[in-house]
């Protein structure tokens, strides 16, 4: 084989190379983490809000999430601050259950002001509405317990993760 026909087969070879690394840095630019749509509005689309209970819905929304994210993180300082208490052998059970029950208290605070909220948007909605809204309520549910798996490491003796 002459050296031309191998110079230029190399440089077929390295054209095809560069539009296929294109081509991936496109898809994971544009495609790949592409983040599904939002569904803190999938009450109010499903059930077809008017105007009104837009607005009513938006503001019962907004005051749940701030009681919601606070409570949340107050169960997990008391989360970490249990689980950090594994090195305490001077704990006694009657403590290690005050703190679980601690926890649990919390938790159970916040399942009573979700029930409420949702108590409250089904208040606003109409006949037909409600009939919808109980129907799909689980759904709704399902989709706010939803999470993610835990991070993976690289290498299983690597350090976790940054906080972020």
């Amino acid at each position: 084989m002459k050296d031309t026909n191998r110079f230029r087969i190399l440089w077929v070879a390295v054209a095809v190379l560069v539009v296929l690394n294109m081509g991936m840095i496109a898809w994971f630019t544009f495609f790949a983490h592409r983040q599904p749509p939002p569904q803190r509005l999938f009450l109010e689309k499903e059930l077809n809000f008017d105007e009104k209970q837009k607005e009513d819905y938006r503001v019962m929304r907004e005051e749940h999430f701030l009681k919601a994210r606070a409570l949340r993180e107050h169960i997990k300082i008391l989360k970490e601050a249990f689980f950090k208490s594994i090195a305490d052998s001077s704990l006694s059970d009657d403590e290690l259950r005050k703190r679980a029950l601690d926890i649990g208290t919390e938790a159970s605070q916040l399942d009573l002001l979700t029930f409420k909220h949702f108590r409250d948007v089904r208040q606003i909605c109409t006949s037909q509405q409600k009939e919808k809204f109980d129907e799909i309520i689980e759904e709704v549910l399902r989709g706010m317990d939803r999470q993610g798996p835990p991070p993976r490491r690289e290498h299983p003796d690597a350090p976790p993760p940054p906080d972020r």
